[in-house]
């Protein structure tokens, strides 16, 4: 786990218990009558004794990698030895071993009914507090269940995960689980605290397919940004302008007719003064053509515009507009829609 402490200093604490065990245990290998009295369950074994006071010695020459071995060798014989396992404690906690020191002392302070954990008991609570510092925990819930938990990339377990003690430091949560977002954040574990996460993952939603019972709508219905109205609205008022064009150049003719023939002729007299309503109804008649000409341009480019972008393939309104202008003596359109 990362953020260990690996300090080779050893705190007071340990001082004194180290002291406590070499004073009492290992000035002189301890006889049987020595084990019945202080009520230990301490292997008499040559072996045994041999790898303790080799840990001892190991350790006094500050080769504590080495100590823990032999330890851990002679643990292998009598994993139950009080004094053992405080010097696995101890040993543990000189490497920087917090969370194996926090098990070994625990474990021998469990020992309430032992005599040297009664007599020793305040010196083993003190160490158990100094490496009790650089212990927390880590309690983290949440959904889905099963997601995978882990700490700076090395696994913690699956959700939910109960309080699970860990190093004391800053570190990155990571929840994970096929089909669902993960989940990073960071978190810091202090002192003998628990630090509680809640996660919820998000699932990774998959497009919907389309509805096989909804009908699909036609391009003409939704059209492209012209409603059928516009478009209805535009082409009538084209047709209305273009009917209008033809009446008036068809009244323009008719006026012109009049006042050309001999109707209007009278001697001594101009034709203004013989026929002045013939001359006003065709000028008014020709302003109309010419007003009415524009108009059926306009609304006729007007209509062209919307049926495209109503309907694309609209032949009738273009065919319309093709033939549509203006002349000298009005405006013409000619076609069919």
């Amino acid at each position: 786990m990362a953020f260990e402490h690996r300090s080779r200093r050893r705190p007071l604490a340990f001082g004194l218990l180290l002291c406590a065990l070499s004073g009492g245990f290992f000035t002189q290998l301890p006889t049987a009558r020595a084990q019945s009295r202080l009520g230990t369950a301490v292997d008499n074994s040559s072996s045994l004794d041999t790898l303790i006071q080799r840990g001892i010695e190991l350790r006094r020459s500050g080769k504590d990698s080495e100590a823990l071995r032999a330890f851990e060798t002679a643990e292998g014989e009598d994993r139950h030895s009080i004094r053992l396992r405080v010097h696995l404690a101890s040993t543990h906690q000189a490497l920087g071993h917090w969370l194996e020191a926090d098990v070994y002392l625990q474990g021998v302070l469990a020992e309430e009914k032992d005599p040297y954990v009664t007599r020793h008991r305040a010196t083993l609570e003190k160490a158990a507090e100094f490496v009790g510092r650089h212990i927390g925990s880590v309690e983290v819930t949440g959904e889905p269940a099963g997601a995978e938990v882990r700490l700076n990339g090395d696994l913690l377990g699956t959700l939910p995960v109960p309080a699970t003690r860990t190093l004391v430091g800053s570190y990155e949560l990571q929840v994970t689980r096929s089909g669902y977002y993960e989940v990073r954040r960071p978190v810091v574990v202090g002192p003998r605290g628990v630090v509680r996460e809640s996660v919820e993952l998000a699932s990774i939603a998959k497009t919907p397919a389309p509805s096989p019972r909804a009908p699909a709508l036609r391009e003409a219905d939704v059209g492209s940004g012209s409603p059928r109205w516009l478009s209805w609205a535009l082409s009538g008022a084209s047709a209305g302008a273009l009917l209008t064009t033809g009446v008036a150049l068809y009244l323009r003719e008719q006026h012109a007719s009049r006042w050309n023939s001999s109707a209007c002729l009278d001697v001594g007299r101009l034709r203004g003064d013989v026929c002045p309503t013939e001359l006003d109804g065709g000028r008014n008649a020709e302003r109309v053509a010419y007003v009415s000409g524009a108009a059926t341009l306009l609304f006729g480019v007007g209509a062209i515009v919307s049926w495209t972008l109503a309907e694309p393939n609209a032949p009738a309104a273009a065919s319309l507009a093709a033939n549509c202008g203006i002349t000298l003596g009005g405006a013409v359109c000619s076609g069919s829609f």
